[in-house]
């Protein structure tokens, strides 16, 4: 797939969307939040967010450089912005371009937000101080390659909710990181903190391809060898410090890598828009779209060598027509297979994983995985080792946990785990998506919740037996060991209550 397609086909508009289905009837989808944009062109994505608070969502609008506030409804009631955070000064894509990836790229929250208020923006700045500039100011050529300089930054900002009358603001702080980017194709995606403290950031190749006329250079990142490659961070991802320096444990230094490497994590990506850490094992995985075949789902090992340009997908797959010959390793690097991959691209973007999370036992070990092509939700289980996936009730590794997601071609465009450990979507049709239990059966008391409340009515109740008894979360006539198992199975999750019991003597 000729990336982006995938970030241009949907807009912070509204639109007609299919409901959302969700595969598994213990789970349900909801908006909690739409009509992120009443009325806009195809290039107002929303590409990110972040909770600022509980219910406090900060939203980036690609194309208007806009950094919308939404406060979530208690009751999930699907809420619309509230107001503005903050208005940067972009290079804003054309409304009928179907490629741009101009704009903001995403958000992401420092890991002690709670304390310091720092928030972080990846975006192309405008060259003009003051106002956006279109695209059509700054693009030349057959690869729509930059006619004057401009820069991909990362910035940093302070929140704070007290500006605006209350409603917050994001007041500047100071640049992390500068990119130069001559072409609005495949800039990537949000930068992302790991357990380490660094932040991670996908740098897509910028279409720094031998096929494409007019290209800039070959990118020594994407496997193109000296003389003839440039050093660029392009197609790589890249590890910095909080304040946007060179951590001292990067992988390439004190190897004899290239000057310029120094940032490098792992490269030879194409573009990608999502990379999240698995909570247990502190690993980072990745999602890379491919040309027109071989989407992957990646685990990002440091000096990894994707292969791309050459190789995209399994090295031992019929259809490569290249092999490890081709590939640029530097010291130390290690080319890796993906963990798995799509022949028929399908827009791969966000990822999220659902260790500790609300969802239940049954999702411990799940990865949700998003593409914007058809609106899909696919989930893979890891096996023991968290390293591989596992095979699931299909057989096969993949499976397709809800669709509707956004609309036929109108899919997901990132996903994240809110601050009550759901998992959240946002869709390039102006929608926000909480997956959440449709019910809990360990929630005795009906709150909403299970927690405290509900294991001490069990406890208090313990081997007490009789119709209707507090506790017996199974319906079974007693209280025993099976429903404190259930409470202590679903404790903390947060799920609406579950249906009324039909009168004695009707089925449900």
């Amino acid at each position: 797939m000729r990336l982006l397609r995938l970030l241009a086909v949907g807009a912070c508009a509204g639109v007609n969307v299919s409901a959302q289905t969700v595969n598994d009837p213990a789970l349900r989808a909801v908006v909690v939040a739409n009509g992120l944009h009443p009325v806009g062109p195809n290039s107002q994505i929303c590409t990110g967010f972040g909770f600022v608070g509980p219910r406090t969502v900060l939203l980036t609008s690609r194309g208007t450089g806009k950094v919308l506030r939404v406060d979530l409804d208690p009751s999930g009631a699907a809420a619309q912005p509230s107001g503005e955070a903050l208005d940067l000064d972009i290079i804003a894509p054309a409304n009928n371009d179907q490629q741009s990836e101009y704009g903001v790229q995403g958000i992401v929250l420092h890991p002690d937000f709670a304390n310091n208020g720092w928030v972080y923006i990846r975006y192309d700045k405008s060259p003009n101080e003051g106002r956006d500039t279109p695209q059509s100011e700054v693009v030349l050529g057959p690869n729509f390659n930059a006619s004057v300089p401009t820069q991909n930054v990362i910035e940093r900002f302070v929140w704070d909710p007290s500006a605006n009358g209350g409603s917050g603001a994001l007041v500047f702080d100071r640049l992390i990181h500068s990119l130069a980017v001559d072409t609005r194709y495949h800039h990537g995606g949000a930068p992302v903190f790991g357990p380490d403290g660094m932040m991670y950031v996908m740098y897509g190749n910028l279409r720094h391809e031998v096929w494409v006329p007019g290209h800039s250079g070959l990118l020594l990142s994407q496997n193109y060898p000296q003389p003839q490659g440039i050093v660029a961070d392009y197609g790589t991802i890249v590890r910095l410090t909080d304040e946007g320096g060179v951590p001292a444990d990067n992988p390439f230094l004190g190897l004899g890598a290239p000057d310029g490497t120094e940032n490098w994590w792992a490269y030879g990506f194409r573009n990608s828009f999502g990379m999240a850490f698995d909570p247990r094992t502190g690993s980072l995985w990745c999602t890379d779209n491919g040309e027109d075949f071989f989407d992957e789902l990646n685990l990002v090992t440091p000096r990894m060598n994707s292969g791309h340009i050459w190789i995209s997908g399994p090295i031992n797959d019929p259809q490569q027509v290249w092999g490890l010959g081709q590939l640029v390793m530097l010291p130390g690097a290690e080319y890796r297979d993906p963990v798995y991959s799509w022949r028929a691209t399908i827009g791969v973007t966000g990822l999220a994983f659902l260790s500790g999370s609300a969802l239940g036992a049954a999702y411990e070990n799940m990865i949700l995985v998003g593409g914007v092509n058809a609106g899909v939700l696919r989930s893979f289980r890891l096996d023991g080792s968290r390293a591989a996936l596992a095979t699931q009730a299909s057989g096969a590794a993949e499976a397709v946990l809800g669709t509707g997601f956004g609309g036929t071609f109108r899919g997901v465009i990132a996903m994240g785990m809110g601050p009550d450990r759901l998992p959240y979507i946002l869709t390039a049709a102006a929608q926000l998506i909480r997956l959440e239990r449709a019910f809990c059966a360990g929630d005795v008391d009906g709150d909403g919740l299970v927690d405290s409340a509900d294991l001490t009515a069990v406890v208090s109740n313990y081997q007490e037996t009789g119709p209707g008894v507090a506790g017996d979360v199974n319906h079974d006539g007693a209280v025993d060991f099976l429903d404190l198992s259930a409470v202590l199975a679903e404790f903390g999750a947060s799920c609406p209550a579950p249906p009324p019991a039909a009168p004695r003597g009707v089925k449900p």
